[in-house]
């Protein structure tokens, strides 16, 4: 299983953001459908950004930003 510190990282390079830019910056690991997964969340700027990452493959499942 991933770190969250990979998990953060897979995340923050996924959507091209530097971690010094990120902002409000967690990370917790969630089971949807019995499946673990990391649900990071984090702000640059006025931009909130939400990115899921499968907790054993490092694989995106979910990326959304709003503003």
């Amino acid at each position: 299983m991933l770190t969250e510190d990979a998990a953060i990282q897979i995340a923050l390079e996924y959507a091209g953001i530097a971690e010094q830019d990120a902002e409000l910056l967690t990370a917790k690991l969630d089971y949807d459908d019995g499946c673990a997964e990391y649900e990071v969340e984090w702000y640059v700027g006025r931009t909130e950004y939400e990115c899921d990452v499968d907790a054993y493959t490092g694989e995106i499942l979910s990326f959304q930003m709003e503003q």
